[in-house]
């Protein structure tokens, strides 16, 4: 269902956010990481 993939969204970008505050390293494939993460929580939170 929607919600349960919503779930699962939130809790492997939350957890891939964690990891990324962890390591902090300005790398590009971490920037690319953060973008997806970042669309991905947009596209989230804007579900009605």
């Amino acid at each position: 269902t929607l919600s349960h993939l919503g779930t699962m969204l939130t809790e492997f970008s939350s957890r891939s956010l964690s990891k990324h505050l962890s390591s902090k390293k300005g790398s590009r494939t971490s920037n690319c990481g953060n973008r997806l993460e970042f669309s991905v929580l947009t596209l989230l939170t804007n579900v009605p």
